[in-house]
């Protein structure tokens, strides 16, 4: 069957045809929704650091280490997340400081659950954070001397991710087939000498 008309018409059908299938299947749909860029390093009395030694896939969050002997300090990485999400990731805490003087954690929308104030402490945590909410990792220290507690965060994978939000998808395929059938029915009246 051959098509008649204006190509800019159809070559809209597909384009739209095209993001509908990307409304219900988008890229990356198993990725977690968190880049290392998305988060602030924000330090208190602490001049820790956040850096990624294989370009986003691991974290390595060091605390402060101010040498002070003054306080505590603390160091964090933090975003908000943009989506509702259940995720897991592994973790290892390294400090050549005496234990319990430094330690590691993460957040969840303004609750901090400590990990590991040991050298050598791992393992694995799942963690549910709601659209919305605060999400980041923590290293504390008491002292800013001795060495700096080192988390080093990395292993996401998606527990679950939630479906896409296709409530668009329906109205734009109606409007697109509402068009169709108004053009077909154009040309039939043009054929048949009826329209003006």
């Amino acid at each position: 069957m051959k098509l008649t008309g204006s190509r800019g018409f159809w070559k809209s059908i597909v384009l739209i045809g095209a993001m509908l299938s990307f409304a219900a299947h988008p890229a990356g749909a198993g990725v977690i929704p968190f880049f290392l860029t998305d988060f602030s390093l924000v330090n208190s009395n602490a001049d820790g650091t956040a850096t990624s030694p294989d370009g986003g896939l691991t974290l390595t969050l060091t605390g402060g280490n101010l040498g002070s002997g003054l306080g505590p300090g603390t160091t964090d990485f933090i975003t908000t997340s943009v989506m509702t999400v259940t995720f897991q990731f592994d973790y290892i805490y390294t400090s050549l400081d005496l234990p319990g003087y430094d330690r590691a954690g993460y957040w969840v929308d303004q609750v901090l659950t400590f990990l590991a104030d040991s050298n050598g402490e791992s393992g694995t945590v799942s963690v549910t954070v709601n659209a919305g909410e605060q999400f980041g990792f923590r290293v504390e220290t008491d002292d800013n001397t001795g060495e700096p507690g080192v988390l080093n965060v990395g292993t996401f994978q998606a527990v679950n991710v939630p479906e896409p939000d296709t409530r668009l998808a329906i109205p734009l395929l109606m409007w697109v087939m509402t068009m169709a059938a108004r053009r077909r029915r154009a040309r039939e009246l043009n054929k048949r000498g009826l329209r003006k």
